[in-house]
Formats: structure tokens, C-alpha cells, sequence
């Protein structure tokens, strides 16, 4: 049985959002819980999950993504 690729899973959709949960084994409700209870305070959650759940909670909070560069991305020149 072939695997299912990823390449048609368009970027915010709801198939984007479970293949970042299956990533990150964390369901979005649970991450968010800890993002929110770790910055005020209330309960000391462990560093590094809450580092992993503040990246979880980024990436679905974050609905397109963001160039690194100004510049135009690198094309191949067929002058050679």
C-alpha cells in the first residue's frame, strides 16, 4: 500500500493542522493550555515541552508563511 505524501496539503488548511499534531504529538488545545499557563505564571510546566508547544503554537497561529529573504528565490540559468 503506498504511503500518502504530503505534497498536496496546502499551507493554514486542516490537513496542515493535523500533520503539524502528529509532528509535534501534542493536540493544539493542550499547547495552548501550556503557552498560556507557563507565561502567567500558574503552573511550572517543563522547559523544553513548553518551548516545543510555543513552536506548535506558532506555526498554527501563523497563517501564511513569512520570507526569511527580501530577495527573489534562486532560479536555474540554462547560459552555461
Amino acid at each position: 500500500m503506498p504511503r500518502k505524501t504530503i505534497d498536496g496539503i496546502q499551507y493554514g488548511s486542516d490537513d496542515h493542522i493535523k500533520a503539524i499534531q502528529r509532528a509535534y504529538g501534542i493536540r493544539p488545545e493542550v499547547a495552548k493550555k501550556v503557552v498560556q499557563e507557563f507565561e502567567e505564571g500558574t503552573k511550572d510546566w517543563d522547559v523544553t515541552y513548553y518551548e516545543k508547544c510555543k513552536r506548535m503554537v506558532a506555526l498554527l497561529d501563523n497563517p501564511e508563511p513569512e520570507a526569511v529573504s527580501p530577495r527573489d528565490g534562486w532560479k536555474r540559468d540554462r547560459i552555461y
